[in-house]
């Protein structure tokens, strides 16, 4: 059976010659290879280069006159508040709830693999694939923002570029470990997660107070770029009236930490669900 899987997943049989990390360098390289090979990839890469094409066609048009380009508004906007959030319930929401209906996760039980090299090798190959994605597409769009007027590539719009990047990429983890840890413990992690990553972080925003400290996006944004100013208050207008929210903000230097502590915590979340749900199909198969 060692050698079947072998064979059909790239693994290594498991055993003490063969360290921790180099069956997680395999689990990496298994899982990216899945993930690339899936036909939401094609659709996902759509999406994701869709905000390309609005600096070309302002362009074309000569309708965007501000100066410096929309490029730090595109990422604002649609990057991290939006696409980051399809492209984990794209990829991580079912980054291993198909491997369990699937019964994919049975081949994995019948090797003494530890469950936490499963979990991390499959973030990590969602991190490459999604992470990838967002980041090309935001160089594509950097470059795209050149044809629209006082926008040139000098230190500090390429040091915009490399920030956006790298807060892109956090959002990309963030919003992936809370997909994925929804991906275990419900059947309908796409719709679950599309309340609480589009609703619930969308509602916080706007309820006064200080709720939205539980949202990703709140430390997203703490992270960005705040080129546009710090405004204290924020009034929104709803079909109730206005609704004035005050904004609180912590340095990048609090916000960072936080962002990790929170990832952290959903991926050791679903570790322990998966263990428990190995136990659970352990028992089945023996019985």
């Amino acid at each position: 059976m060692n050698d079947n899987l072998k064979t059909a997943y790239g693994i290594p049989a498991y055993t003490e010659t063969i360290s921790w990390w180099n069956h997680y360098v395999s689990m990496v390289g298994l899982s990216t290879v899945m993930l690339v090979r899936r036909k939401r990839l094609l659709l996902a890469a759509l999406i994701t280069f869709l905000p390309v094409v609005l600096p070309l066609i302002h362009a074309y048009l000569s309708t965007y006159a501000q100066p410096g380009g929309m490029f730090a508004e595109l990422n604002r906007d649609i990057y991290l508040p939006s696409l980051s959030v399809i492209l984990a319930l794209f990829f991580a929401s079912m980054l291993l709830g198909e491997d369990m209906e699937s019964q994919t996760m049975t081949y994995y039980l019948t090797r003494p693999l530890p469950r936490s090299i499963w979990v991390l090798g499959k973030f990590t190959a969602y991190l490459i694939v999604a992470g990838g994605l967002i980041m090309v597409s935001q160089m594509f769009c950097f470059f795209a923002n050149i044809l629209l007027p006082d926008f040139e590539i000098n230190r500090q719009t390429l040091t915009l570029l490399l920030h956006f990047n790298a807060v892109a990429f956090l959002a990309i983890m963030g919003n992936g470990a809370v997909a994925m840890f929804l991906g275990v413990v419900t059947n309908r992690p796409i719709i679950l997660g599309a309340i609480i990553l589009f609703g619930w972080q969308r509602l916080a925003k706007i309820i006064p107070g200080a709720i939205d400290f539980f949202t990703i996006n709140k430390y997203i944004e703490m992270l960005s770029p705040q080129q546009l100013g710090a405004q204290q208050e924020i009034t929104f207008q709803t079909i109730v009236g206005e609704i004035a929210k005050q904004t609180l903000y912590i340095s990048a230097t609090t916000a960072l930490p936080i962002l990790f502590g929170i990832v952290a915590l959903f991926i050791v979340a679903t570790i322990i669900i998966v263990r428990m749900r190995q136990f659970v199909i352990t028992k089945a198969i023996g019985s």
